[in-house]
């Protein structure tokens, strides 16, 4: 018999983790005295055997369910994160399956995007390595009519940017006025209104109120979510939770933007900077998460025959082409 390691929610119990990463995932959790550790390692490269598995899905948090069982009431878990996101329902559904326990760490390498930010919020704190990046809040959605993917932010923005123009063009259009024809404001604010009013109108009569509507809840959701998590999780007051939470949802240019430690730092999260021997670690495992890796469940021991076929997904080579195979992996809200 040999001792081997799995994940045992993908890609399951019959396939080893190939041995420099099974040494690196032990070599972590020996860091932290032995802690449960679980991984959410989620490759952006195509795998077709992963069945969704692969990203912040609902057969996800179902298979997590299965084995809440599992996690420790006693002891935090150590949650390994590398993941570009998902729903952000199943973001938080996991996050507080570890929280009604004995809570999580969250120890992210490389990055933890967008649903996956939001999964980490949950957490006592955040190990994050001098590289790793956390991502905004702010959701995406799959759009039928432009065969894209639309930033809810952007819509609900769209409008408010309407808004401040017709504002800026009363304020504008009443001050030449009164300086033009030296008459009482009430006079002239009208005619100021009025202009304003014609300038904007072609643009807000384009506007779909339910569609707008349907953003701004989008955007509530992923907000809502995240201050819960940040109460319950990092122990934030509910002021603090949300001006945070708002920061994450509203405040960042797009979508993708890279929130390092040090900016992660700047808005109060609760994060640490990874220990040298952590760091190294990180080092030896993020050309395997380059590869392609894909390794979901509590990394757990397991005797067997010596003729174990080992698991092949985790390559130090170079990167093959992304290919697309679902909606953006983003923080979604499907309702």
């Amino acid at each position: 018999m040999s001792s081997v390691y799995i994940a045992d929610i993908y890609p399951g119990e019959e396939k080893a983790i190939d041995e420099p990463v099974a040494s690196l995932l032990s070599q972590l959790q020996d860091l932290f005295d032995g802690s449960p550790l679980w991984l959410i390692l989620q490759s952006d490269i195509l795998d077709k055997d992963a069945n969704n598995l692969d990203w912040l899905s609902d057969d996800l948090f179902d298979q997590f369910l299965n084995k809440s069982s599992q996690i420790s009431s006693k002891n935090p878990a150590l949650l390994l994160i590398d993941s570009p996101g998902g729903y952000s329902r199943v973001a938080y559904r996991i996050s507080r399956l570890f929280n009604r326990r004995a809570g999580f760490i969250a120890i992210i390498p490389r990055y933890a995007k967008s649903a996956s930010t939001l999964l980490s919020l949950g957490s006592e704190y955040i190990y994050m390595g001098k590289d790793a990046e956390l991502g905004p809040l702010d959701a995406q959605l799959p759009d039928v009519d432009r065969e894209g993917i639309i930033s809810a932010l952007d819509e609900v923005h769209a409008l408010e940017q309407l808004n401040n123009n017709a504002l800026s063009i009363c304020i504008d259009t009443l001050n030449q006025l009164l300086e033009a024809t030296r008459k009482k404001t009430e006079f002239v604010l009208p005619h100021a209104l009025e202009y304003s009013a014609n300038f904007v109108r072609p643009l807000l009569e384009n506007v779909d109120a339910v569609h707008y509507t349907q953003m701004a809840r989008v955007l509530r959701v992923a907000e809502d979510y995240a201050i819960r998590l940040l109460i319950l999780g990092q122990k934030h007051s509910f002021d603090n939770a949300r001006a945070i939470a708002r920061f994450l949802v509203q405040r960042y240019a797009e979508h993708e933007f890279a929130i390092d430690y040090r900016e992660a730092d700047g808005l109060n999260l609760k994060v640490k900077m990874a220990s040298p021997k952590l760091s190294e670690i990180f080092t030896e495992l993020i050309p395997y998460l380059n590869g392609g890796i894909n390794l979901v469940g509590q990394f757990t021991k397991k005797e067997e025959p010596q003729n174990n076929n080992k698991i092949s997904n985790t390559k130090k080579a170079k990167k093959t082409a992304k290919t697309p195979k679902k909606p953006s992996k983003t923080v979604r809200s499907k309702t």
